[in-house]
């Protein structure tokens, strides 16, 4: 009798290694490539594993594009939103704005493929995850709740708009990001990294609390 190829013992019985093989390829494929642009027989063909797994695990290929993020809007990872409590001074405020970022660029250097393919799902109308879409409003709007309590204790300055603010640090998070692979290639450095990360985190947090020029400019012409 002929041996079993790997790819016939993982048939008969899926094992958690398939499992995890998938998940890792689907990762760097999506995040490169997209949904639509990551077909089966490319995900299975570099995990190694029959085709029919993808089913088998994950009910279909939507449903492995969803595992690919899930641990990112799972309970245990809902630290950034518990962090957002109404801030009752300046100096609670500004901690946790920046525990905010903090939890949200460890997210990305620790799992930098997951995030990127959020974003690149909130990108592209056409494969637009509604699950993935409702996750990332719910964590915008947490922030901008977070921004209106601190309207509210008197925290903002009078014309500043809470949810603008929101949107802003979404936008810069989002765009460091999204050029990190820039960033690393062309100038040797990365929010990856421990250190940069903490630099960008404080040069971000005193442009928005302290602002860019020193007080005494800010009146003149």
């Amino acid at each position: 009798m002929m041996k079993k190829t790997e790819r016939q013992k993982d048939d008969a019985q899926p094992s958690r290694d398939s499992r995890d093989a998938l998940l890792c390829v689907a990762k760097k494929l999506f995040a490169r490539n997209g949904f639509a642009g990551t077909s089966i027989k490319a995900l299975t063909d570099l995990a190694k594993v029959n085709a029919s797994l993808v089913s088998y695990h994950f009910g279909g290929k939507r449903g492995l594009y969803r595992a690919c993020v899930a641990n990112l809007f799972s309970p245990q990872a809902s630290t950034p939103a518990r962090i957002l409590s109404p801030p009752s001074s300046v100096v609670e405020f500004r901690l946790r704005f920046t525990l905010f970022l903090e939890e949200m660029l460890e997210i990305y250097a620790t799992d930098p493929d997951a995030l990127k393919i959020v974003y690149q799902d909130l990108e592209n109308e056409d494969e637009m995850d509604q699950s993935i879409t409702e996750s990332v409003i719910k964590l915008y709007t947490a922030h901008v709740e977070f921004m209106k309590s601190a309207e509210r204790e008197g925290l903002l300055l009078e014309g500043v708009d809470p949810e603008a603010g929101s949107s802003i640090l979404f936008s810069i998070t989002h765009q460091l990001i999204r050029s990190d692979h820039i960033s690393s290639k062309y100038f040797g450095r990365s929010i990856r990294e421990p250190g940069y990360r903490k630099h960008m985190i404080q040069q971000i947090v005193q442009i928005f609390f302290d602002g860019i020029s020193p007080s005494h400019a800010r009146g003149k012409a």
